[in-house]
């Protein structure tokens, strides 16, 4: 490669050598967000899930109906789409 002459200031390979030095700074520090990104996902989803519950379809939901203690599962509750009880249940 050849070199930037003293009037430059500085050469190429010196250019060359400090771009390359400010991508990996940017790469690391995108590599670090990338992982603060992913621990704060996942204890999102924790809390998600011990505020709301698992949300799948065989969800037992444990429910207290005028007095009447009844177990039914998710699925049955959010059948009918678009309607109170899906709308509800769904976790949407």
């Amino acid at each position: 490669m050849p070199k930037g002459n003293k009037d430059d200031g500085i050469s190429l390979d010196e250019t060359l050598a400090n771009l390359t030095l400010v991508l990996k700074k940017k790469q690391q520090a995108l590599e670090e967000r990338e992982i603060a990104i992913e621990k704060a996902t996942v204890m999102l989803n924790r809390e998600r899930s011990e505020v709301f519950g698992d949300k799948s379809d065989s969800d037992v939901l444990h429910l207290n109906i005028g007095g009447d203690r009844l177990a039914v599962l998710r699925r049955t509750l959010t059948s009918v789409e678009g309607s109170m009880l899906a709308s509800r249940f769904s976790g949407r």
